[in-house]
């Protein structure tokens, strides 16, 4: 059923002793938590500012976000060249609707969080991608 929705799942294994891969690893599961519970608390909360708290958090943290988006709908299928999608299938900067609202057909609107990380040289990243309000 979750292939079929376009629903996909992403974390970040480490190898080896490097400390700030290993710091990466534990920050993408954290930030995700951010990311829902502030999802949670804001019934009007957009995917412009959504996107907004990742940048956020990845500062916080020493990280860079790779890529224009966070995440996308569940059920929407991602096109190779995303910015030919409607911004609001994502979860991005020019994206001012709210994530909670329903969406063709009657249903409510489920969001995949998408977190690409690099360090400042981008040298080593790691990705943690899961649904968003069903966890």
């Amino acid at each position: 059923m979750l292939a079929a929705s376009g629903a996909g799942f992403a974390s970040t294994l480490v190898l080896g002793e490097d400390p700030d891969k290993h710091r990466l690893a534990l920050d993408m599961p954290r930030m995700f938590t951010a990311c829902r519970e502030a999802l949670l608390a804001d019934a009007r909360i957009t995917g412009g500012r959504l996107h907004a708290e990742v940048l956020a958090l990845a500062a916080e943290s020493g990280w860079t976000v790779a890529g224009w988006h966070c995440g996308h709908l569940a059920g929407a299928d991602p096109a190779a060249d995303g910015r030919a999608a409607p911004p609001d299938a994502y979860i991005c900067a020019e994206n001012d609707r709210p994530l909670r609202r329903t969406v063709e057909g009657g249903w409510q609107a489920h969001w995949l969080l998408e977190i690409h990380l690099v360090d400042g040289s981008g040298a080593f990243g790691g990705s943690y991608k899961r649904l968003l309000d069903l966890v």
